[in-house]
């Protein structure tokens, strides 16, 4: 099983819109990245696009390689 993504999804612990069930405060789960442009990510334990939305899309370089 691929190591899932640890952040949160949108909405999460928002205060207008709360969450509509418990699945809603579960991790992410889409797979994690290992490595972006031949650099270590797995300490960030982020997914493809939790990693994007953190770093910005000028640092996203090839080749991508998610966690087994």
């Amino acid at each position: 099983m691929p190591v899932p993504c640890a952040a949160h999804p949108r909405g999460y612990g928002d205060v207008q819109l709360p969450p509509l069930t418990a699945i809603t405060n579960d991790p992410c789960g889409v797979p994690a990245l290992s490595t972006v442009g031949g650099v270590s990510v797995v300490a960030e334990n982020l997914c493809l696009g939790h990693w994007t939305a953190k770093h910005g899309l000028q640092d996203l370089r090839t080749p991508i390689v998610f966690q087994p």
